[in-house]
């Protein structure tokens, strides 16, 4: 979404905002979404060590029924646009449980 879609998006009275890094995107993140209000609008922020490119998450995120609009954070926006929900602790608590199972594992 480019620049002046998304301030068109922002300016609706009634719009939704979520954000997170959704690396990767699980089932408990579709099920918040499905509960965060429509329409629905993610920002997808970068963690410091994506496993996925962010491109690849946000087109993942905009598959889900529930989502209505997706934009990449910069880090201007993720600061500039107030968020009602956010993901970005359970993605780190989710990745910090990925990493201890892969390394119980190896």
């Amino acid at each position: 979404m480019d620049g002046e879609a998304l301030e068109s998006v922002l300016a609706k009275p009634d719009i939704h905002v979520a954000r997170g890094h959704f690396d990767p995107v699980l089932a408990s993140h579709a099920r918040r979404l499905a509960s965060a209000g429509r329409p629905l609008l993610v920002l997808i922020t970068e963690p410091e060590d994506a496993l996925m490119p962010a491109r690849a998450r946000a087109e993942l995120v905009a598959a889900l029924g529930t989502v209505d609009y997706v934009a990449l954070a910069t880090p201007e926006l993720a600061t500039r646009v107030p968020f009602m929900t956010s993901f970005e602790e359970d993605d780190r608590r989710d990745r910090e449980a990925l990493e201890r199972l892969v390394q119980e594992r190896s």
